[in-house]
């Protein structure tokens, strides 16, 4: 379950980076996250 999208939200990925890269932040974009409410590391 995630939060939806919002200015104070903050959705921390963490894993392989080929995995963020074009599994996670691909998919998080198509729910409306935009890439200032992601944190990966």
């Amino acid at each position: 379950h995630m939060p939806p999208p919002a200015d104070d939200v903050l959705i921390c990925i963490c894993g392989p980076p080929p995995m963020i890269k074009f599994a996670c932040l691909p998919n998080l974009e198509k729910l409306g996250y935009q890439q200032y409410m992601t944190f990966c590391f």
